[in-house]
């Protein structure tokens, strides 16, 4: 029953009655937290990214991202977030709403994280995000570094 009710859950979520938006997401990820058997000195993720977003709150991205170590790294990313329904609190006018969502870094072990955050609207067509992901991976220079984010989706 459960697994017939989260079936029914995301075909209504990925319905087509109504068309998703497109748009650009740029990401700045700061590590503050690694453990001292890292391999290597990770600093920051640079990301950007493609949003689709449908009508219901799931949105999908994927783009390139740029691993600022001890060697520069490049990588291709794939995500998805679940966005609350109706924003969580309002700042004003400005509304904001909160995500949970799951994605991978193609890098040489698979970077898999999990990630929370905030959506800020403070335009129509602009959104700010403040996010908290924590990396896995079988490699030591990933695994268990936990960074916080800012990005733009415009």
């Amino acid at each position: 029953m459960r697994y017939a009710a989260a079936a029914a859950l995301m075909l209504t979520t990925l319905s087509a009655n109504a068309a998703g938006t497109w748009s650009t997401l740029l990401n700045y990820d700061h590590i503050f937290s690694k453990p001292s058997t890292a391999t290597s000195n990770t600093d920051s993720i640079l990301s950007g990214a493609m949003e689709y977003t449908f009508p219901r709150s799931l949105a999908f991205y994927g783009g390139a991202s740029f691993f600022l170590r001890d060697s520069f790294e490049s990588t291709l990313h794939l995500g998805a977030r679940f966005y609350s329904m109706d924003p969580v609190t309002r700042v004003g006018n400005v509304p904001v709403w909160s995500f949970i969502g799951l994605g991978n870094y193609f890098v040489t072990d698979n970077a898999y994280y999990p990630e929370i955050g905030l959506r800020i609207g403070i335009s129509q067509q602009s959104r700010i995000d403040v996010t908290l992901k924590v990396l896995n991976s079988s490699d030591t220079a990933y695994d268990n570094h936990a960074a916080l984010g800012i990005g733009f989706a415009f």
